[in-house]
């Protein structure tokens, strides 16, 4: 990559703005009147040609709970990667979202709606414990944190929700997302990986 690129994304951007801002934006879409309608993934809408919802379906909630929830572990969990692998969670804020929602569109045609970051936690969420169990294999706490999100995806596929309840009744959970975003923190992890071993062996 470029190493004028590089410096403007990393170097200048020290204290951890991405995860920040995508707070504020899902706050904003939330008091927006009409904000939720205009952002949320909607399959009709994107198949007319309105894009942004592939990425920006994300930041809606359904209801303050939802919202509160879902923020504020995205915010815990991205100030801690933000911090570490500053330029990689950039790209990957921009990238994940449009793969879980491609995913969706793709593979689950009967699904109208959706919203929410935690497909997006999860991807964080697996990355950052690849990442850090893979620092020392001995460590109990990063495969401890990985077995109690694989036993609550359980519980949310036979419940149809998690710890939070929506709003709006008729919502589920859609396990798809979050196996869309666990895929991906695997390939981040393994693409970390695989270009670390090229590094080594060209040195």
């Amino acid at each position: 990559m470029n190493g004028w690129l590089r410096r403007s994304l990393v170097g200048r951007w020290r204290f951890p703005h991405g995860c920040l801002l995508v707070a504020a934006f899902t706050v904003g879409v939330a008091i927006l009147p009409g904000g939720n309608e205009a952002m949320i993934y909607r399959r009709e809408a994107i198949a007319g040609g309105e894009w942004w919802r592939l990425w920006t379906g994300h930041g809606v909630h359904y209801g303050w709970l939802h919202l509160v929830v879902d923020t504020g572990l995205f915010v815990i969990i991205g100030r801690v990667l933000e911090r570490q692998r500053p330029l990689g969670f950039r790209v990957a804020l921009v990238a994940m979202p449009v793969w879980v929602s491609a995913v969706l569109f793709y593979f689950d045609p009967d699904m109208p709606r959706y919203a929410g970051l935690s497909a997006l936690n999860v991807g964080f969420l697996v990355f950052l414990s690849g990442i850090n169990w893979q620092a020392d294999w001995r460590d109990w706490f990063w495969p401890s944190i990985l077995g109690l999100h694989v036993v609550e995806a359980v519980i949310e596929l036979y419940a149809g929700h998690g710890m939070v309840v929506f709003d709006d009744p008729s919502v589920r959970i859609s396990t798809l997302a979050h196996v869309a975003g666990a895929v991906f923190g695997l390939l981040w992890w393994a693409g970390v990986n695989w270009t670390a071993r090229r590094r080594r062996h060209r040195a």
